[in-house]
C-alpha cells in the first residue's frame, strides 16, 4: 500500500482528495499533496523513506476548520501504527475564496 492510501485510510470518514477540491464539493474536507520523498539505504538491507506531505483542511468556518485541524492532528501527529512514525513540522492559516483554511505540514517516515 503506497503512502498517500495509508494517508487516505488514516483519514477514513473524512472527505480527502489529492491537491484539489472537486467542483461543486462542500466542505469540510481536506486536501493532501507530496511536497518531497528522500528515500535510504540502512546497513540492514531494508530502505527508509522520509516524505514530506502538506494537507490543506478547508471548511466554512472558522469553527470548522479548527475542529477538522484538531482530528487531523490527532490521527497522524506522532501516529507509530500506520507506518514508523509521523509528526507535525509546521501549521499556519490561510483565507481562500469562501472558505477558511490551514494548512498543516507533516514528515512521514516509513520502511521501503
Amino acid at each position: 500500500m503506497s503512502t498517500e492510501e495509508k494517508l487516505v485510510t488514516l483519514l477514513s470518514g473524512m472527505k480527502v482528495f489529492p491537491l484539489l477540491k472537486p467542483e461543486g464539493e462542500v466542505s469540510p474536507c481536506v486536501l493532501y499533496q507530496r511536497i518531497s520523498t528522500q528515500e535510504r539505504n540502512h546497513h540492514g538491507g531494508k530502505g527508509l523513506k522520509l516524505s514530506r506531505f502538506q494537507l490543506t483542511c478547508l471548511d466554512s468556518t472558522k469553527a470548522g476548520v479548527v475542529s477538522l485541524v484538531e482530528e487531523v492532528k490527532n490521527r497522524l501527529d506522532l501516529n507509530q501504527t500506520t507506518w514508523l512514525f509521523s509528526w507535525l513540522i509546521n501549521q499556519y492559516d490561510d483565507l481562500e475564496e469562501n472558505f477558511f483554511k490551514t494548512i498543516l505540514e507533516f514528515y512521514i517516515f516509513e520502511e521501503d
